[in-house]
């Protein structure tokens, strides 16, 4: 059966109208009805007749006049569906019933491509309200019973009319958007979307406004929107108003945004709350929704923040990145990924190096970018059990180290307890490691070998760095990576170095008694002589725990010891310093065997005879002039008149003088005489010293009691 030559009727085809419409306006024209038969041979359905939904090529058979050419698509529903697949169709395209506008089939009964829209309420010509089905009875549209206009079921005509003005603008621009997304595909008015991308967005943000009341003011429906669910039928008002709060929705991005989402939480929980999130995550992960992606995320880590959503929740399973984005984190948390105790947690917040808050609910919050800074800085800063590790010492060698400001210290990151800079200690290793060699000369000793035997040269760990650090040692190592343990130095050069260090720290720091002994090749005696009378003080006096004291000279009073040495030695010739070095030798050779000849003189017997009587017969020992007790209460009394004696001329006496009479001679009270043994101990001199200086001082006394008795 050729179809091309049963419609010799053909009516005008208007550019907006439907396939459908056109078809059955054509079939009216030729008193045609469709059967079974007919739609068999064009493998055509009834559905697909009466829902618009004719394929191009099964149009064209019916009606091969119309060329190609003259239009740019047919208006089916594939035109609206564009690039969305058919499981959009009973989301998007009317079916099972008709719309239309009242104003526009006055003008023109024929039905338009726009009105086969499903969330379509409006004329975007006349902006009224499209009606739906039949205005007496209600019951459904089809094409046949609208091109015939009358209602199938009632037979009343299609001329009862209800014209309701829309006065709403954000409805009406919401459905002119509409209009020209699906239709012109054109972008949409939110964020430039296309067709595609615009349609899933709105039905993902769906699930935030259903069964919420209309926002935009249009009516007072509660909005249904999922017919789907149970007692929920499938309504083109509500799926407009849905669009046009979605639209709404989206203006003034993003404070209406959340305005939506904050009563969707306030309202839902659970299993809703975790699906629709989730749904909505993964509609935006598209870059054509970066802008709506970013706040979305803002806004799920401000609810974490707060406590509303927890941690698990689908978007964050979607991006975990997202978690490190927090400005607030929970304690708990805080404790499992960071590893910080609830102890130091408070011990921070105490110190205002992490900021912590107590919610209402008791729960604490801590700021994780203070925390993070906190974190960062503290990995920079280590104990000195670590510092010795990477340094290749003990970590009790650090103490001095620190004190000479080579490293920077921080108590602030483990209480009392000094933290090292952890940049500072891998720069000192980095600038100590030296030259990379192959082999270690035979002449060259490691770190610790130095250190142990030059500590009679003072050598201390913090010198020998030192040396290191200006240049003057270059060590040389095997490892690439080694430590100060690892390092070598040159002994010889060393040696020298440290030869050239005490010289220097000499005339920096000053001589001691003893270095000006070495240094003039003169005797202590000589020296303090010299040094009483021209009056040269100490320049710094170092007390001792003990009670020792130790003088110390500088290069200005060594300079003026060296004038006067030099201008004594020039009126003095080689053969008198020689003659009165030696008297001084021997003077002290005598001295020291008249000491050890002192013991013999105390073995003395009783019986000897001592002198004879006044008449000159009797022999007179020992034993007869031995006194009673009132013998000695007289001698007490005696000793103790000249010991008063003694004191009134100490005075006499200069510091050591006094310290050596008293101990000898028991002038102190209470006390005991004392050998020349003791006193040298005591005051760190020799016995000879010590005789020579009690002879000198009981000179001065017998000196001092002559002049008294003349």
């Amino acid at each position: 059966m050729e179809v091309n030559y049963i419609f010799p009727k053909r009516p005008i085809h208007f550019h907006d109208e439907s396939m459908s419409s056109y078809l059955f306006r054509l079939y009216k024209n030729n008193h045609f009805m469709p059967n079974s038969n007919y739609l068999r041979e064009l493998k055509l359905t009834y559905a697909q007749l009466i829902n618009n939904e004719v394929p191009d090529a099964i149009f064209y058979r019916i009606c091969p006049w119309i060329k190609e050419s003259e239009f740019i698509s047919l208006n089916n529903a594939s035109r609206i569906l564009g690039d969305l697949n058919d499981s959009w169709t009973y989301k998007i395209i009317q079916k099972n019933n008709l719309k239309f506008c009242p104003l526009c089939v006055r003008e023109n009964f024929y039905h338009k491509l726009e009105w086969c829209i499903l969330p379509l309420k409006m004329c975007t010509k006349h902006f009224v309200t499209l009606q739906e089905g039949c205005g007496t009875c209600s019951k459904p549209l089809d094409y046949f019973s609208f091109i015939q206009q009358s209602c199938m079921f009632c037979q009343s005509p299609l001329n009862r009319l209800n014209i309701e003005k829309i006065h709403c603008d954000i409805f009406s621009n919401s459905q002119l958007n509409l209009i020209k997304t699906l239709i012109f595909k054109e972008k949409s008015v939110i964020f430039n979307l296309e067709a595609k991308d615009y349609i899933e967005l709105i039905y993902a943000s769906f699930r935030f406004l259903d069964g919420f009341k209309d926002l935009t003011g249009f009516s007072q429906d509660t909005m249904d929107i999922f017919h789907n669910q149970k007692y929920k039928s499938k309504s083109s008002t509500i799926l407009a108003i849905a669009f046009s709060n979605a639209d709404w929705m989206y203006t003034s991005f993003a404070s209406h945004f959340y305005f939506v989402l904050d009563l969707f939480l306030a309202k839902f929980k659970y299993t809703k709350r975790y699906d629709s999130f989730l749904l909505f995550e993964k509609i935006v992960k598209r870059d054509c929704f970066a802008e709506i992606r970013e706040a979305f995320h803002q806004y799920c880590i401000q609810k974490l923040e707060s406590g509303v959503i927890r941690r698990d929740f689908g978007v964050f399973k979607e991006e975990p990145q997202l978690l490190q984005k927090r400005k607030i984190i929970r304690r708990e948390e805080v404790k499992i990924e960071k590893g910080v105790t609830y102890g130091k947690m408070f011990r921070l917040a105490k110190n205002n190096l992490v900021q912590m808050n107590q919610s209402n609910k008791n729960e604490y919050y801590v700021d994780q970018n203070t925390l993070d800074m906190y974190l960062k800085e503290e990995k920079r800063w280590i104990t000195k059990k670590e510092a010795g590790l990477i340094l290749g010492i003990h970590a009790a060698s650090l103490e001095s180290l620190i004190r000479a400001n080579l490293f920077e210290v921080s108590l602030k990151f483990s209480g009392k307890s000094k933290r090292i800079n952890l940049d500072e200690v891998k720069e000192l290793v980095t600038r100590c490691r030296g030259e990379l060699v192959k082999v270690i000369p035979s002449n060259y000793i490691s770190f610790h070998e130095a250190l142990i035997k030059y500590t009679i040269h003072n050598l201390s760990i913090v010198s020998l760095i030192q040396l290191i650090l200006s240049g003057v040692i270059i060590p040389v190592r095997q490892n690439s990576e080694a430590t100060l343990r690892d390092i070598y130095l040159e002994n010889d050069k060393l040696h020298k170095c440290l030869i050239d260090l005490k010289v220097r720290n000499l005339k920096e720091q000053g001589y001691f008694f003893s270095d000006l002994l070495k240094v003039f090749k003169i005797g202590e005696k000589r020296l303090r002589r010299l040094l009483k009378e021209h009056n040269i003080l100490p320049d710094i006096i170092s007390h001792y725990k003990d009670g020792r004291a130790r003088f110390l000279y500088k290069e200005t009073s060594k300079l003026r010891i060296q004038e006067v040495l030099v201008g004594r030695n020039s009126n003095k010739g080689k053969y008198n310093r020689f003659k009165s070095e030696s008297a001084r030798f021997i003077e002290n050779e005598i001295l020291m065997h008249l000491r050890s000849l002192k013991k013999t003189w105390k073995g003395v017997s009783l019986h000897d005879p001592i002198e004879t009587d006044k008449e000159g017969n009797d022999e007179i020992t020992l034993i007869d002039i031995l006194g009673s007790e009132a013998d000695d209460v007289v001698d007490a009394v005696q000793l103790k008149i000249e010991k008063a004696k003694i004191y009134k001329n100490l005075e006499i006496l200069d510091d050591r003088e006094k310290e050596v009479v008293v101990g000898r001679f028991d002038l102190e009270l209470g006390g005991e005489e004392r050998t020349l043994r003791e006193i040298a101990k005591e005051l760190g001199i020799s016995r000879s010293y010590v005789f020579r200086i009690e002879k000198r001082a009981l000179m001065k006394l017998y000196q001092e009691f002559y002049k008294a008795k003349r």
